[in-house]
C-alpha cells in the first residue's frame, strides 16, 4: 500500500495482525501440508488499496518461482487460501503453475486449506462454498468463471473426504504429487 493512502495506518495495523497469525498458525500449517519454499522461490503479499478482487498469480517471466498475492479482503482465512495457491504454484509447478486444466483443483485445494488451517474452530468459512458445488450439479467444475461462486470452490469437499476425519494433509499433497503432468 502507499504510505500516502488515507488507509495507511489501518493497513499497518492489519499487516501487524497478519504477521502474528502468519507466523503462529498459517505458515506452519500450510508448509506442513505443501512443503517449504524451494531456495530462490518467493511470495510477495500486497495489501491493495483499491477496488478489485483478491487473488494470487505467478509473476510473468519468473518461471513459476515468484508468486504475488493481492489482498483486498483482510480475513486470515483469505490469506491462508491465497497462500495455498502460491505454494501450489511454486512447489508443484509441473502440475499447477499456469495450468488452466488444474484450476478447479487449485480452488478446491485452497478452500480445503481454509479448513485445514482453522480446524477445529472451523473459522475458515469453507463450508459457505459447498452449496455452489452441491446445488448446481449441471455446472462443470472445469468451467471456473472467477465469479467467486464457482463450483470449483465447493469441490473442496473432495479433498475434505480425501483427508478424512484426521484431516491428513499428506493425502491431499499426494494428489498433487501424483497429478504432475497429468491433464
Amino acid at each position: 500500500w502507499s504510505g500516502d493512502s488515507p488507509r495507511a495506518f489501518e493497513f499497518s495495523q492489519r499487516a501487524t495482525g497478519f504477521q502474528v497469525e502468519f507466523d503462529a498458525r498459517i505458515w506452519p500449517r500450510l508448509t506442513e501440508a505443501f512443503g517449504a519454499l524451494q531456495p530462490g522461490n518467493r511470495i510477495f503479499i500486497l495489501m491493495a488499496d483499491g477496488p478489485g478482487p483478491t487473488f494470487e498469480d505467478v509473476m510473468p517471466g519468473s518461471g513459476c518461482s515468484v508468486a504475488r498475492i493481492f489482498l483486498r479482503r483482510f480475513e486470515a482465512y483469505t490469506l491462508a487460501h491465497e497462500l495455498t495457491h502460491a505454494l501450489l504454484d511454486l512447489n508443484f509447478s509441473i502440475a499447477a503453475c499456469d495450468n488452466s486444466e488444474k484450476l478447479w483443483m487449485h480452488e478446491a485445494t485452497a478452500t480445503w486449506a481454509q479448513h485445514y488451517v482453522y480446524r477445529p474452530a472451523n473459522r475458515g468459512h469453507e463450508q459457505d462454498t459447498a452449496p455452489w458445488y452441491l446445488n448446481h450439479p449441471e455446472r462443470s467444475i472445469n468451467t471456473h468463471d472467477r465469479s467467486g461462486r464457482s463450483p470449483a470452490y465447493g469441490a473442496y469437499l473432495w479433498f475434505l473426504h480425501l483427508a478424512g476425519q484426521g484431516n491428513d494433509a499428506s493425502l491431499v499433497r499426494d494428489a498433487w504429487d501424483r497429478g504432475a503432468g497429468v491433464t
